[in-house]
């Protein structure tokens, strides 16, 4: 999501110069921001060919901001109508990539994830974190199931 105003962008743009700088170790130890990582850091550049990456990728985030998720649409036990206004809320805002939480019953992550996406759309993203919940089989399986959906 593109921050809320200029200042908030360029604040966001800076950072990401910092990460990208130099040296990008900081980057790739810090898991906590693998979201930026993944937008920034697709490949290891090296030489002239590399810094006009660099410079490409730069321009990108100056002017459209780096991707990101809200979360607060879709925590696990809360009711249909409190999802809905907060998804509302979410959109009117600018949002466009969604994260809910699932793992307790499949078919309620199912009807969640209906409701979710009914609300924002076959154009917004929609993804899905179980938090540790499922081992690897529950994942794939689970996954699988909701797809569509995501």
């Amino acid at each position: 999501k593109v921050g809320v105003s200029i200042e908030d962008d360029m604040r966001r743009a800076e950072l990401i110069r910092s990460l990208i700088g130099p040296d990008n170790k900081l980057m790739m130890d810090a898991n906590q921001i693998w979201d930026v990582k993944e937008a920034v850091v697709s490949t290891q550049s090296t030489g002239r060919e590399g810094q006009e990456e660099k410079k490409d990728r730069i321009k990108v985030l100056e002017s459209e901001g780096y991707p990101a998720y809200i979360t607060s649409v879709g925590w696990l036990g809360y009711s249909d109508d409190k999802v809905k206004r907060l998804t509302a809320e979410k959109l009117s805002e600018g949002w466009t990539a969604f994260k809910m939480k699932v793992g307790v019953s499949i078919e309620d992550d199912m009807r969640r994830a209906e409701l979710i996406r009914s609300l924002i759309g076959p154009d917004n993203k929609l993804m899905m974190d179980a938090n540790q919940i499922w081992d690897v089989k529950e994942a794939v399986v689970s996954t699988q199931s909701t797809g569509e959906l995501s």
